[in-house]
């Protein structure tokens, strides 16, 4: 028997949940400034494993060689000016870890020192120009034959294109529940909205009630998919 294709195996889902929770906590200003303070501290070490990535992964590099050894000199040169103590990436890990568990975010530890400092040294890469594409190598096989939608201006001119999008909606839910039928793992699209009713509840302390009326979302399925986020990420309390 073929065994069914699992999106899963390729596509980590709690690394993504991971992701959409700490989108919520940069874009929180008082959490960013922590989290860059400590960043700029210890600079030295993710400017070393930023440059360890750029040797490792010359290809995902868009640059011609004589950009690509103009950064890495630049980069070594920054290190070398700094004690070699100081490129251990342990102490920053440890303390972005703690940032997280002050932060309400007490994921088993170092996990998410850990996220955090990958998250420090891909924003250092992006930052000397180099654009990272998520799920650039992700290649899966097609299941089903291609949905081929056709829009026509006028509905767009008569609905908007928000009436549009909600008209395709069961289109792609139906699509979707085909692709589950065929025993295919597919991404859940309600996960950046469900970090976001465990950030306002747990880091901003909005009660169910209160995020009741905001989200127009009964108290109690927020109650249930913070405990579901929650479990999938093994948040303590």
């Amino acid at each position: 028997m073929t065994p069914k294709p699992k999106l899963g195996s390729q596509f980590d889902v709690s690394l993504a949940a991971f992701n959409a929770l700490l989108r919520m906590y940069l874009g929180e200003p008082s959490f960013k400034k922590e989290f860059d303070d400590i960043c700029q501290t210890h600079r030295a070490a993710i400017d070393n494993f930023a440059g360890w990535w750029l040797e490792t992964h010359r290809k995902s590099v868009p640059l011609a060689d004589s950009e690509y050894h103009a950064l890495l000199c630049h980069l070594k040169v920054a290190i070398k000016k700094v004690d070699n103590n100081n490129l251990n990436p342990d102490p920053c890990i440890i303390a972005l870890d703690e940032l997280a568990w002050r932060w309400r975010l007490k994921l088993p530890k170092p996990l998410a020192g850990s996220m955090l400092f990958i998250y420090g040294v891909a924003s250092r890469i992006e930052s000397l120009g180099i654009p990272l594409q998520e799920g650039k190598d992700l290649k899966l096989n097609s299941i089903l034959k291609p949905l081929k939608l056709s829009i026509k201006d006028r509905y767009i001119m008569l609905d908007g294109v928000d009436g549009v999008i909600d008209a395709l909606r069961p289109i792609l839910h139906k699509f979707s529940s085909e692709l589950r039928a065929r025993g295919v793992s597919v991404f859940p699209s309600s996960l950046n909205m469900h970090a976001e009713y465990w950030f306002k509840h747990y880091v901003q302390r909005k009660t169910y009630a209160k995020l009741e009326k905001e989200c127009f979302v009964s108290a109690e399925t927020i109650k249930r998919k913070v405990w579901e986020f929650r479990r999938r990420l093994s948040i303590e309390l």
